[in-house]
């Protein structure tokens, strides 16, 4: 079997050893199962230096195990940590009816101050102890309102670090060494899309399809695909065909075609935050680095004037160049609504406890990515909540009576100003501009009625914006014979699903679940 894929005898026969039943192969089969949460008490007030005999005061059932017919969690008290003085506890597994041996299975159980990695292996008892210490700060709240959470990993630790290395190739070398995108790459992330996505990519026989400059006009949207991890992960996310959102404009006396896009320097990205960019230099930085790009022209009639406002879109652009790439939302653009967005089995109890992780470890990271959005969701926009951790942002949520999956899928609004100005990932960007040029207002929607920041790639190249396939340039319709859009390069083509049909609603985009492995939206959206 190919790296990271589970042959079609396998998945036949039911889920594949060690990979979780809604991913079918080993690339991001290390995500984790909340199966649980165990609360712990308060401590006895009379207990002193002598402990008397632990006495059980939480327990948990532990379903759908590999390794064994049944484990049980408790959680006893017994006593104060001598290192700490903190309330000190157990947490015991208890395993019984042995399915398979060897087996073993791997547990991630964590507080808001502790986590730790537990491995299940044989029969019998096995204990963790745990200390209720409030560091950072907010630990001991958290810990006293949420307890243990406990979640599982669907292989042993032999099988999760195979699968952490196969993911690690979608990215390595794709996200490491650049411009060119090596083959292999290239082909394990083409084929990684083909099996988690069902999206099917066709080799093309001409990689520059010419089409001049002269049939590119304002307002045009570029949607592109790079096959490495970075973009093929967006996509599992999301369920997007594309990696990438920009767009073409026309700007200045000579009417000179620029690209406008919002995207970060990397190691095959020479240049970082919003930004424009002459065609022709656009065009061969795109090529160096493999990108496809379909050209969805927009049409006449939201070109015309009186519909476009060019003076409005322009001075968007001016002000918004330089401004850095919109990670304080990448996340929460398609977080709309609780266990209904993330792919399964990653739910919300799971992703602040990895979130959390990603703090310890980088806290500017976490703050970047997390931190400051939710901030602005506790404060409803208005100011900083001053909660300056995930730990006191899940505490904040609880005493406005929400939990942290619910505090994450309220939208984002067009005017939260972060710290370092306005944050869009690049479908955000994109839309935004069309919001300035007024083509929302043309379908009634009020500027207050639509949030690009809550946009991904599909929302973009789904409206009905564009041009259909008997109005695109001709040298495309004889490249790509049948192909409803416009490719400009690629050594590939893919399906933009849906493209094109969605007339745009108020509020779009903002409650719309969608979910690996389907992606299956409400009909509202």
């Amino acid at each position: 079997v190919a790296r990271g894929f589970a042959s079609p005898a396998s998945r036949a026969a039911g889920t594949p050893p060690g990979t979780p039943p809604d991913i079918a192969g080993s690339f991001y089969g290390f995500i984790p199962e909340f199966v649980g949460g165990v609360k712990l008490p308060g401590v006895n007030p009379t207990f002193g230096a002598t402990v008397p005999k632990p006495v059980p005061v939480s327990r948990l059932s532990l379903n759908n195990s590999r390794c064994f017919s049944s484990v049980t969690v408790s959680a006893y008290a017994t006593g104060t940590d001598p290192s700490s003085g903190a309330p000190s506890f157990n947490l015991t597994f208890a395993t019984a009816g042995a399915k398979a041996s060897p087996c073993d299975e791997l547990y991630l159980i964590a507080t808001a101050a502790t986590f730790q990695l537990v491995s299940l292996d044989a029969l019998g008892v096995h204990s963790v102890p745990i200390a209720n210490v409030d560091t950072p700060a907010g630990a001991a709240e958290w810990t006293a309102r949420e307890g243990v959470r406990i979640l599982r990993f669907y292989g042993g630790f032999a099988d999760t670090v195979t699968q952490i290395l196969d993911t690690v190739s979608l990215f390595v070398p794709a996200l490491t060494s650049g411009p060119e995108l090596d083959a292999a790459s290239m082909k394990l992330n083409r084929d990684f899309i083909k099996q988690y996505l069902n999206l099917t990519t066709v080799d093309r026989t001409k990689i520059f399809t010419g089409i001049d400059a002269k049939d590119i006009n304002t307002g045009d949207m570029l949607a592109i695909h790079r096959a490495d991890g970075l973009g093929t992960l967006e996509q599992f996310g999301t369920g997007e065909a594309t990696s990438h959102i920009a767009m073409a404009v026309r700007i200045g006396p000579l009417n000179q075609l620029f690209v406008v896009e919002s995207t970060d320097k990397d190691a095959y990205w020479p240049n970082p935050n919003i930004q424009k960019t002459a065609w022709d230099d656009w065009i061969a930085m795109s090529l160096a680095c493999n990108y496809t790009v379909t050209l969805l022209q927009l049409k006449d009639e939201l070109r015309a004037p009186g519909v476009w406002d060019t003076q409005a879109a322009n001075n968007w652009i001016e002000y918004t160049l330089g401004y850095p790439y919109g990670y304080h939302n990448f996340l929460w653009t398609f977080q709309d609504v609780p266990g209904g967005n993330f792919p399964k089995p990653l739910d919300w109890h799971a992703a602040e406890v990895l979130f959390r992780i990603i703090e310890d470890v980088d806290a500017d990271i976490a703050t970047k990515f997390v931190t400051y959005a939710m901030n602005f969701r506790l404060s409803n926009g208005a100011s900083w909540k001053g909660a300056d951790s995930i730990t006191e942002v899940a505490n904040a949520a609880a005493k406005q009576g929400m939990t942290f999956g619910e505090l994450y899928s309220i939208p984002e609004q067009d005017s939260w100003m972060y710290p370092d100005g306005p944050s869009m990932v690049c479908d955000s960007y994109a839309c935004s501009i069309y919001k300035a040029a007024g083509l929302f207002r043309h379908y009634g929607i009020a500027d207050d009625e639509i949030n690009c920041v809550e946009f991904d790639n599909a929302d973009a190249y789904t409206l009905a914006f564009f041009k259909q396939q008997s109005e695109i340039p001709q040298v495309c319709r004889d490249t790509d014979p049948g192909s409803p859009y416009c490719y400009v390069m690629g050594s590939y083509t893919i399906d933009l699903r849906g493209f094109n049909s969605v007339t745009p609603y108020k509020h779009m985009g903002e409650a719309c679940s969608a979910q690996y492995p389907d992606f299956t939206r409400p009909p509202q959206c």
